[in-house]
Formats: C-alpha cells, sequence, structure tokens
C-alpha cells in the first residue's frame, strides 16, 4: 500500500474498520493542529520521531483531503 495519497485508499484497504479508524486519526491530527496544537505537542501525540516527520505528515494530509 503507497504511504501517501489517501484519497484511493477505498480502492486498495480491504478492511473497512480499519480504514475508518486511520481515517479518524488523520482527521483528529488535522483538527488538533488548525486548533492551535504546535507540531511538538502533535509529533509527541504521535510518536513520531522528529518534529521533519510530523511536519511532512501534516503537510500531506492537509494536501490530500483539505
Amino acid at each position: 500500500m503507497p504511504t501517501t495519497g489517501f484519497r484511493n485508499a477505498w480502492s486498495y484497504w480491504p478492511d473497512r474498520e480499519e480504514l475508518h479508524a486511520v481515517f479518524f486519526k488523520h482527521l483528529s491530527n488535522v483538527r488538533k493542529f488548525r486548533a492551535g496544537w504546535t507540531l511538538a505537542e502533535i509529533c509527541s501525540a504521535n510518536r513520531h520521531g522528529s518534529l521533519s516527520e510530523t511536519e511532512t505528515y501534516l503537510k500531506e494530509l492537509l494536501t490530500d483531503f483539505f
């Protein structure tokens, strides 16, 4: 499964319940960012290894979804 490009997830994700959980997590992170959470707070909440990883993750989400 590709690591980026969430728009077409329905076509290659066999477990719909798992997919809903993943989308819920991603949407939650976008909402945190828009509510004013810092990258450091989101990084810690997601157990990312670095701020750059969190920044890249959020940029991909915002590009794919919003």
